[in-house]
């Protein structure tokens, strides 16, 4: 709205100041073109020129060129230096941005946009349609809201279609009006205001023989025109035909006792009615019959299916949302056992004190029930991803058997539908041929040559039976229109898809995750077993030292407590020296 009466203030400012340049250029045309004149060309090339080149030349040539010339050089150094890094500098960014950036924010950007059609999928569909169909429901049980909104469509409706009429009929004017202007030439506006009603009115409106035009008559005439149009655009003529199916009999056109007490009129014209006529309407009555059966019979056979597969779907849909909410909840749980069993790798081993078995504690010091091994955690892996597997297995042989319910359901009506066909086509065919024969009779026996129109008429019925016979082979080769069950498969494949593909990567995360706990574990117990290996030697060490120790005590208390010459000591060291070494030995 607020663009229209802008369009409309501006059309009336473009007229009046149309107007005002009329007034203007008829007083003024000379004082309107005095700044394009040649003449104050030549004046200034003429003056000013010759004053610039005496006195600001010079000055020019000596102060001003030498700084402009100074700048541009320090300006050709400046880029000589800055192009070339400012190059290598955006090219090495440039480089790094499509290795490294670019693949990492695409690789964000997929793994986004997949989990967000996902959960829009899984979670956001689902539960829109479900507050719709209470909506829905809820509207339908309040019969006078129902009501006020039906209402409401329809003014909504009514309200357009008055604007798209209102938007014509601007456009047809404001048309009418740029051709008008774009045919008035400049010499006839310049003649005066009398003169452009004059072309005004003769362009739009002419005038009856008789009448005189005015302004003031042109522009009334001329609007009453325009809403004259406005309303035979809008104007909508309902016609019905009634059809009549007359028996051509000697009865119809004799006078029964009955009847010969009507008015003479009415008589008149029942017996001015022509055979011909007769005939030709009821012929054309029986063509429009069984043209409209031939071409309603495929168009009702898409509408019953269309209805069919609506209904089962709305059978079907909230189950197989159910059924994937459930496949990404039990996904969800082996996924959440798998990450505890990650988690449970690390842990602290014991020995139970009765028992003398391995124990195993976790973080928060609970024991375990069972120690995490490699096979224990690939058992996990895989019995998530054959649980997986199994479910959308059945859930692709459910969908292969709603698209076989829907497959017998459409031949079931097509076969239906063929047999209806067939049994009115014969019954219409046969019947219309059995009364164009006793037409034939009729009109033989009449006075009328009609030998020429039932000539047509037998070829206008042998080209129905003909389009009759050709609709029965086209139904049963007609495809079913079935898009709204093929963008339904489509979803639930496209889910399941999209839950494998998250469940690959996910489990890929998991096994990573798995790996470098594993390797953590074996790494703390490879330290743990050299620390052992290291504690045993030292051990064997220090009791190998204590061993000497005390060998070498023995010897020095032996030798203390039995003193010999010195003469013998040398005979006997080599005794004591075998005593040592059996010891030590």
């Amino acid at each position: 709205m607020k663009f229209l009466t802008r369009f409309v203030i501006l059309l009336i400012f473009s007229l009046v100041g149309f107007r005002q340049y009329q007034h203007y250029c008829e007083d003024n045309s000379a004082a309107f073109c005095q700044f394009s004149s040649p003449s104050d060309y030549v004046w200034y090339q003429q003056h000013v020129t010759p004053w610039w080149n005496e006195r600001a030349s010079p000055y020019v040539e000596q102060y001003i060129k030498p700084c402009v010339l100074k700048a541009q050089n320090y300006r050709d150094q400046g880029m000589e230096w800055i192009v070339p890094k400012a190059q290598q500098a955006f090219y090495t960014s440039k480089d790094v941005f499509d290795t490294k950036v670019y693949p990492t924010l695409y690789q964000c950007y997929k793994t986004s946009s997949f989990k967000c059609q996902l959960y829009y999928n899984v979670h956001v569909v689902p539960r829109f349609r479900h507050l719709q169909n209470q909506v829905a429901k809820w509207i339908h049980g309040h019969p006078a809201l129902h009501q006020y909104l039906q209402a409401l469509q329809l003014f909504s409706k009514s309200v357009m279609e008055c604007t798209m009429a209102s938007w014509r009929y601007l456009t047809r004017t404001l048309s009418e009006l740029k051709a008008f202007i774009k045919s008035v030439k400049f010499e006839d506006i310049t003649d005066g205001d009398t003169k452009d009603h004059e072309i005004f009115s003769e362009d739009t409106n002419p005038t009856i023989e008789g009448e005189t035009n005015t302004p003031e008559t042109s522009d009334e005439t001329d609007t009453e025109d325009y809403d004259e149009d406005y309303y035979e655009e809008e104007t909508i003529f309902i016609t019905s035909t009634v059809l009549e199916t007359v028996t051509l009999s000697d009865d119809r056109f004799q006078m029964t006792p009955a009847s010969a007490s009507a008015p003479e009129d009415t008589q008149e014209a029942s017996l001015d009615i022509p055979i011909t006529e007769l005939v030709q309407d009821e012929f054309q009555a029986w063509s429009n019959t069984i043209e409209s059966k031939a071409n309603n019979t495929i168009e009702q056979f898409d509408q019953e299916i269309q209805s069919f597969v609506k209904a089962k779907l709305e059978e079907v849909h909230p189950r197989m949302i159910k059924t994937l909410q459930d496949i990404s909840n039990s996904t969800q749980e082996y996924y959440q056992k798998i990450n505890l069993a990650i988690l449970d790798v690390e842990c602290t081993p014991a020995v139970d004190p009765t028992t003398g078995e391995h124990i195993y504690f976790n973080r928060a010091g609970t024991q375990l029930r069972e120690y995490i091994t490699r096979p224990l955690m690939r058992e996990y892996f895989s019995a998530t991803r054959d649980h997986l597997d199994q479910r959308i297995e059945h859930v692709k042989n459910e969908l292969e058997r709603i698209v076989a319910e829907v497959n017998s359901a459409v031949e079931d009506t097509r076969q239906e539908h063929l047999e209806v066909y067939e049994e009115w086509g014969d019954v219409m065919v046969s019947e219309w041929s059995k009364r164009m024969a006793y037409v034939d009779v009729v009109a033989a026996m009449d006075d009328e040559n009609m030998d020429e129109q039932q000539h047509e008429n037998w070829k206008s019925f042998l080209r129905l039976k003909k389009q009759v016979i050709h609709t029965r082979d086209s139904l049963m080769e007609h495809p079913a229109k079935l898009e709204d069950l093929e963008k339904f498969l489509r979803e639930i494949q496209f889910t399941l898809k999209a839950l494998q593909r998250e469940s690959g990567e996910y489990l890929y995360i998991l096994r990573s995750k798995a790996n470098l706990a594993f390797q953590a574990r074996e790494k703390l117990e490879r330290e743990r077993e050299e620390e052992e290996r290291l504690d045993r030697e030292r051990q064997k060490q220090e009791k190998e030292e204590s061993e000497r120790l005390s060998v070498e005590m023995l010897l020095s208390s032996i030798n203390t407590k039995d003193p010999q010459p010195e003469e013998l000591v040398d005979d006997e060291i080599p005794m004591h020296t075998t005593e040592n070494t059996e010891i030590q030995s």
